[in-house]
C-alpha cells in the first residue's frame, strides 16, 4: 500500500497542484537514499510486494530518465535479470516492462 501511494503522489495522479513536481524538488541526497532503499525491496520474497516495488519504481524512472537522471537504472535491471534466483529475476524484468508501460 506504502508504494502505491507514494507512486501516486510522486506522478501527481490526483493533478494537486501542491503535488506537482514533487518528486523533483526533493533533495538529490535524499533521492539517492530512497531510490536505493526502494530497489532493495525488489528482492523481497513476495511476489506481491515486488510487483508494487516495480510499479513505484518505474513511476520514478518515468520522471527521471527523460531528464538524464538515474541512468544506470536500466543497466542495474538488466544485469539482474541474468540473476541466479528466479524471484529477482522476474522482479526485474517485471521492472523494466513497467518503466516501458510508463515511459512514452
Amino acid at each position: 500500500m506504502a508504494c502505491l501511494i507514494c507512486k501516486n503522489l510522486i506522478s501527481n495522479r490526483s493533478n494537486d497542484q501542491k503535488y506537482a513536481d514533487l518528486w523533483v524538488s526533493i533533495e538529490p541526497v535524499f533521492k539517492v537514499n530512497a531510490k536505493g532503499a526502494i530497489l532493495s525491496n525488489l528482492v523481497c520474497p513476495s511476489s506481491l510486494v515486488r510487483s508494487q516495488v516495480a510499479s513505484l519504481v518505474a513511476a520514478i524512472a518515468a520522471i527521471e530518465i527523460p531528464r538524464g537522471e538515474w541512468l544506470e537504472l536500466i543497466n542495474i535491471l538488466c544485469t539482474n535479470a541474468t540473476h541466479q534466483e528466479q524471484h529477482i529475476k522476474l522482479a526485474s524484468l517485471q521492472t523494466l516492462g513497467c518503466i516501458c508501460e510508463e515511459i512514452d
